[in-house]
């Protein structure tokens, strides 16, 4: 079962967010889709392709801001 959570953050600008992630040598990819548990997918503007199954991204907001999205519980069997 995935288990998605969407975090509100404070950055506004995508070609940093993106620079800034090919710098930690993480491929990126615009407007798809994040990878979480068993296959299940949620749509985002910038998405850290991550090792194993499931990625990181970033949905961007009326306001301008972007949300942090995740399968968190997922992320976290990889990467703790």
């Amino acid at each position: 079962m995935s288990h998605f959570r969407s975090f509100p953050t404070k950055l506004t600008d995508a070609q940093i967010l993106k620079a800034t992630l090919l710098d930690l040598g993480l491929r990126v990819i615009t407007d798809g889709f994040v990878r979480g548990v068993n296959g299940q997918l949620t749509h985002a503007d910038v998405i850290a392709v991550l090792e194993g199954e499931c990625d990181i991204g970033w949905s961007s907001n009326v306001d301008g801001t972007f949300d942090f999205i995740a399968d968190v519980p997922g992320v976290a069997i990889k990467h703790n």
